[in-house]
């Protein structure tokens, strides 16, 4: 089974929830999905906790997109306009 394959590697957890909490712009959404998994048995709890760190990692990676890459903002001298 799928899930059965992405357990036994971290990095592909981790990188499985950062791109399922990118995709939803939720990282509550994946935590739930993630718990309810792991409550009924069907992820292990190595596995819960890489997904978590993947669905921490991936409400970051939104905030970081969505910025236009960081960087300080320009000093409002230069926002003025000439007039």
């Amino acid at each position: 089974m799928l899930l059965d394959a992405v357990t036994t590697d971290p990095l592909i957890n981790i990188l499985l929830a950062a791109g399922l909490t990118w995709a939803a712009h939720s990282s509550v959404t994946v935590v739930l999905l993630v718990m309810t998994f792991a409550a009924q048995s069907v992820v292990p709890p190595h596995a819960a906790f890489a997904l978590m760190l993947g669905a921490n990692l991936g409400t970051a990676l939104n905030a970081l997109l969505e910025s236009g890459g960081g960087g300080d903002p320009p000093p409002p001298s230069a926002c003025r306009s000439a007039t």
